[in-house]
């Protein structure tokens, strides 16, 4: 299922999005879950509950105590080139992407960059 919901803002000033009940209903969110923005790479964004990868398998881990960096890659149960791969600096969730039609080296190749501050994620 797929929505198009616009951005408002509220008097604070800060960004938020509506969820109506059928959205909820569908998505199997509820008040008070912790959600994450995944990044489709094509200008939209997937909302998905952010303590629940139903769907996907966690592949692996990668660490960099240096950079205070890591990354989790999740693999699809149902389509084997799809990815979401989760990026933490300082062990807060900074971005989520899917990664579609590449293999799971194609997202540790990702994984790599972000840890190691390559990049488009040089600091």
């Amino acid at each position: 299922m797929k929505w198009i919901l616009d951005v408002q803002r509220g008097e604070d000033g800060d960004c938020f999005i509506q969820l109506n009940e059928e959205i909820l209903e569908q998505s199997g969110l509820k008040e008070g879950d912790k959600i994450k923005w995944v990044d489709n790479l094509d200008g939209s964004f997937t909302i998905m509950n952010a303590d629940d990868m139903e769907g996907y398998v966690l592949t692996s881990e990668i660490f960099n105590n240096e950079t205070n960096r890591f990354a989790k890659i999740y693999k699809s149960l149902e389509l084997p080139d799809e990815h979401i791969v989760d990026m933490y600096e300082n062990d807060n969730l900074m971005v989520s992407r899917k990664i579609t039609r590449h293999t799971e080296d194609y997202a540790a190749d990702c994984v790599d960059n972000w840890v190691m501050c390559y990049g488009e994620f040089a600091q």
